[in-house]
């Protein structure tokens, strides 16, 4: 909520700064937050919330901690150089990337969840996965033209099983169908979706 004001009304998060530093917030006599505690922050525009242009999910390689892997609004993207320089990946039509997940002893293997479009059916949504870092991309879980995968998380001990969670909603101007029969949660493992 908090982002969706701040986006619409940018003064309105310079004002709420403002006001908590000079509130009377204190733990005895020094005030909790002052200048100095925002000396550091520079107010900038970071895009609107509802045109997809912010980063979801940033993902760095195990072993090369310069490789990082980021969810945008038209895909995934990698840097090798520190976020110096980018190159985009593909899944163009996901729109909203919720996580990354790079396997831990093998970096070619890339998870992603896609939530896809959130005012349309279709585009890249689901549970898609890479052997060859990124070059092409497979869809190992997909439930249906409104239901993307909203999270996935890899068992600590057993990098080949992940856990994903689907949600299916519709969204028009006028409604807002929400969690329909396609939302679950499902474990998905090397073999069922082709890992090896």
């Amino acid at each position: 909520m908090l982002t969706y004001i701040a986006s619409r009304r940018p003064r309105f998060l310079r004002v709420m700064l403002a006001s908590l530093a000079l509130s009377p917030l204190a733990y005895g006599d020094e005030p909790r937050l002052n200048a100095d505690t925002l000396s550091g922050l520079k107010m900038r525009s970071i895009g609107p919330a509802f045109m997809s242009g912010r980063i979801a999910d940033i993902a760095v390689h195990p072993e090369d901690k310069s490789t990082w892997y980021v969810g945008f609004g038209d895909g995934i993207y990698r840097s090798r150089d520190g976020g110096t320089s980018w190159e985009n990946l593909g899944l163009a039509a996901s729109e909203y990337i919720a996580r990354i997940i790079v396997h831990p002893s093998n970096s070619d293997v890339v998870y992603v969840a896609a939530k896809g479009p959130l005012w349309s059916s279709g585009g890249d949504r689901g549970l898609f996965m890479t052997e060859d870092g990124g070059v092409s991309w497979t869809n190992v879980l997909s439930a249906g033209p409104y239901t993307g995968v909203n999270d996935v998380v890899m068992h600590p001990d057993h990098p080949d099983v992940l856990y994903a969670s689907t949600h299916q909603r519709t969204r028009t101007v006028a409604a807002l169908i929400n969690g329909g029969p396609e939302t679950l949660t499902s474990p998905r493992t090397a073999a069922s979706s082709g890992v090896s």
